[in-house]
């Protein structure tokens, strides 16, 4: 670890819990909260995937009937509506049965979301390029460009809208002394650059979290928040002081790596609002005793009130004073010893 990183055991802690202005939320939260918008992976990734599948299913049902409300005369057959939404409510299915679907789930909406695409410009074409279906071209595009998370899948979708935009445009000439070819362009451009800030706006997030993580994990203290009890995040010191993983570590309630006779004091303390250091005795994954020197203080996160904890290694600093307490005692019985002899 580099040096600059590296902070004494009352840097990053005494930064958090005690410093006016800064203090534990602009330290932690700051962490947590980028991580989580930096964070369309894995496990976040699947749950927006399965949303998502979801709602666009639901949604170009919903819009059946809206049709059939408002323009009853339009051409608008359920049957092929139902077809093209039926592999998002599949895809939303197998996320929970197949493994495989579940890795590559993004994989397989992206061509669900081409289908319906290319059904509303069906739908567009057979209804002659009535204004009301330009404005619902507009909306279905428009929604659908927010699905996209990189440049090339957004970049081919918008690609594949212009074909279907001129080929529409040719078999309709009335649309071209319309809006709607302008309009998609403009639409597909401003989704494009859009895109491009957001990604830029991730990209500055992501690298600020692992600036921030590297001081969340190269404190010499051990550092963890939990709620109620139950750890949420742990760093790296504190998993090396205990001798448990991070994923060992999260989840785990409190109590249990503390020695059973001193857990009174550990739910007293659990009660206290300001920052109060005491001592208490812990247990490492392998069952021998660790001493601790524990601080707490209350933060407000994601409208949830969890607790910043750092704790202190004294194990080394207690055995060293009792060493030298035993060695000024022997040399206390040495000096009685010579003098009375």
């Amino acid at each position: 670890m580099p040096q600059s990183f590296c902070l004494s055991s009352h840097g990053l802690a005494a930064l958090i819990l005690s410093t006016p202005g800064l203090g534990h939320q602009r330290a932690y939260l700051y962490i947590r909260s980028v991580t989580e918008a930096t964070s369309i992976n894995g496990t976040k990734d699947l749950t927006l995937y399965r949303r998502l599948s979801l709602i666009a299913g639901v949604t170009y049902l919903v819009w059946w009937l809206a049709v059939e409300v408002l323009l009853p005369k339009s051409f608008n057959p359920l049957f092929s509506r139902v077809l093209v939404v039926a592999p998002f409510f599949i895809l939303y299915a197998a996320s929970f049965r197949l493994e495989s679907v579940r890795q590559n789930i993004r994989s397989f909406f992206y061509p669900a979301i081409w289908l319906i695409t290319a059904h509303f410009f069906y739908l567009f074409y057979e209804n002659g390029g009535d204004v009301n279906w330009i404005v619902g071209a507009f909306i279905t595009v428009m929604a659908i460009n927010f699905c996209f998370l990189s440049n090339l899948s957004l970049g081919t979708y918008s690609a594949f809208v212009l074909v279907l935009s001129a080929i529409v445009t040719y078999l309709l000439p009335g649309l071209v002394s319309s809006v709607f070819l302008p309009g998609m362009i403009t639409i597909v451009a401003q989704a494009n650059f859009g895109l491009r800030s957001r990604l830029g706006l991730i990209k500055t997030l992501a690298d600020s979290n692992k600036r921030f993580q590297m001081l969340f994990d190269s404190t010499f203290e051990g550092i963890f928040v939990h709620e109620n009890g139950r750890l949420t995040d742990v760093n790296q010191s504190l998993q090396r002081m205990t001798g448990y993983s991070h994923e060992e570590l999260t989840g785990k309630h409190i109590g249990e790596l503390i020695v059973p006779e001193q857990r009174a004091v550990l739910a007293e303390s659990m009660g206290q609002t300001q920052p109060k250091a005491y001592q208490i005795r812990g247990i490492r994954k392998d069952g021998s005793n660790i001493d601790l020197e524990v601080r707490a203080k209350e933060i407000h996160y994601d409208r949830r009130v969890t607790r910043l904890v750092t704790v202190q290694d004294l194990t080394d600093r207690i055995r060293a004073e009792q060493e030298k307490v035993m060695a000024l005692a022997l040399a206390e019985n040495v000096r009685l010893r010579d003098e009375f002899i």
